[in-house]
């Protein structure tokens, strides 16, 4: 069994918080919170629950992919809105990233830092012989 191992990837917003970008522990990779910031300024993409969801759904690939997974591979993801009016343009983004099987998933709706819409993280299966490619 694989030991745990953290993942992190400049390809995702590094945050200056005591919190890792994801944690792999044996054949699984728990990814943190993605929220829709750009990767290197740190701040919101748009002010568009559409744009945002779509960088937060993009950072959550990077971080997964960078643990030695696929999205594809996501088996829950949970996706935190502050506005349950943009369930609709949830679904229409989310299916980009997941158009056939897609993971069971949980969408809450919350309060969030200020500025953001949405964000998201996930638990993705890992096959045996991947790990992160730090």
């Amino acid at each position: 069994m694989r030991a745990r191992s953290i993942v992190e990837t400049p390809d995702a917003p590094v945050m200056p918080i005591p919190a890792s970008q994801a944690v792999v522990f044996g054949s699984t990779l728990y990814a943190g919170g993605q929220a829709g910031f750009d990767p290197v300024t740190r701040m919101p993409v748009s002010d568009r629950f559409d744009d945002q969801l779509r960088q937060a759904l993009t950072n959550l690939r990077a971080v997964v992919e960078a643990g030695g997974g696929r999205l594809e591979n996501a088996l829950k993801v949970t996706v935190y809105v502050t506005r349950i009016e943009d369930y609709s343009s949830l679904n229409a983004v989310y299916g980009e990233f997941f158009p056939a099987e897609p993971p069971a998933r949980k969408v809450i709706q919350c309060q969030l830092l200020p500025g953001l819409l949405a964000e998201v993280d996930a638990i993705v299966g890992l096959p045996p012989e991947s790990g992160p490619t730090q």
